[in-house]
């Protein structure tokens, strides 16, 4: 992706659950009180707002125990469509949505990623890497995945910024949604803009007060990048009062959490 990119570390995830940590990261709800994910408009909201026409592009289900909580949101864009457990499919149909007329687009793209039982690749990837394990033959896979995702806008425009993160992390061999194990709220984010008014420094403004950014901060990221002019006023107790939301439904300081579970 060039030299303009940057893969961040020090990021966690705000749940170890899909179905929470999506709501929070484009809602205003909090590990408090899903109230606001009722009563206040979400990001995808605030993009129509700003004139972008919205796409949920996913290969997970909006519906059940672990989607529907989500799935409340990416109902709400302009165009949702759903490959369940198929990556390779998100590539051609974020061409489709970049063909478009539409001047502004906000794309949401939700991959299956690196799930148990990690069986999430190809014949041609497991060859390639023949002494890999089946977890690490799911991550080389996912960026496969991502590179083409990446390709499909380069090829279109150099107006972009382009956002890769996870909903939550994974200890590996046992999976995720569990009360103790730090490992399930490392994830990756990496961000390329082709904005140099939003570089990678942009990022980092979200950097608490202990060095980490967390999916808390998602919202407010995606807020600024869509062109609202926010008051840091309104991030900072988020950021510097950094909580995930647990298994069990508690706010939890992520801090005291990770120093215990790691």
């Amino acid at each position: 992706m060039g030299d303009k990119a940057c893969v961040t570390d020090k990021v966690h995830s705000s749940s170890p659950i899909t179905r929470d940590s999506i709501s929070l990261s484009l809602s205003f709800y909090t590990p408090e009180s899903e109230e606001n994910l009722f009563r206040q408009k979400s990001v995808i909201e605030i993009a129509q707002d700003q004139g972008y026409k919205t796409y949920w592009l996913g290969a997970q289900s909006l519906v059940g125990v672990n989607g529907s909580k989500y799935g409340y949101l990416a109902r709400r864009n302009n165009t949702v469509i759903v490959e369940e457990n198929n990556d390779m499919k998100l590539p051609e149909l974020l061409k489709q949505a970049l063909a478009e007329p539409d001047e502004y687009k906000f794309i949401i793209l939700h991959l299956w990623g690196n799930h148990m039982p990690y069986t999430n690749y190809t014949e041609t990837e497991k060859q390639q890497l023949n002494d890999a394990g089946d977890y690490d033959l799911t991550i080389r896979h996912t960026d496969n995945v991502i590179g083409r995702l990446y390709d499909e806008v380069e090829s279109v425009t150099d107006d972009y910024i382009f956002i890769y993160t996870s909903d939550h992390g994974e200890i590996v061999g046992k999976g995720h949604g569990f009360s103790k194990g730090a490992d399930q709220f490392l994830i990756p984010f990496l961000y390329k803009s082709g904005n140099p008014s939003y570089g990678c420094e942009f990022i980092e403004k979200y950097r608490n007060q202990d060095g980490w950014i967390s999916g808390l901060m998602n919202k407010y990221i995606l807020s600024e990048l869509l062109g609202y002019s926010l008051d840091q006023s309104i991030a900072e107790p988020d950021k510097q009062h950094d909580r995930i939301l647990s298994t069990d439904g508690y706010a939890i300081p992520f801090s005291s959490y990770f120093n215990k579970n790691k």
